[in-house]
């Protein structure tokens, strides 16, 4: 094979390890959303209000890596925020029960 085209085979591959990375961020932020809007839905837990949606340093500092360990980097934050997500919903549903010994 000729050298340009060699390149042009290296270039599309690049072309689709990114568009594969970018798929994945999609698919994973798409369920991160329908996810949380049933737990707003069914249990008033608006994930906006977490700490750990407002705290955005992960996403700042995934801008700086190349493309695959932001991809890991991200779905990891996804991740955090839909376990915080699944705690604000257990606190929603703690009853507390006083004993009154009277």
């Amino acid at each position: 094979m000729n050298d340009k085209l060699q390149k042009e085979i290296e270039e599309v591959r690049k072309e689709v390890h990114v568009l594969g990375v970018r798929l994945t961020l999609a698919q994973a932020w798409v369920g991160f959303l329908n996810f949380a809007y049933d737990a707003l839905l069914h249990h008033g837990v608006n994930y906006r209000s977490l700490k750990e949606y407002t705290n955005s340093t992960e996403l700042d500092d995934a801008q700086k890596l190349p493309v695959s360990a932001a991809r890991d980097k991200i779905v990891g934050w996804l991740g955090g925020l839909q376990s915080a997500i699944h705690a604000a919903v257990r606190r929603k549903q703690f009853k507390v029960h006083t004993h009154d010994p009277s």
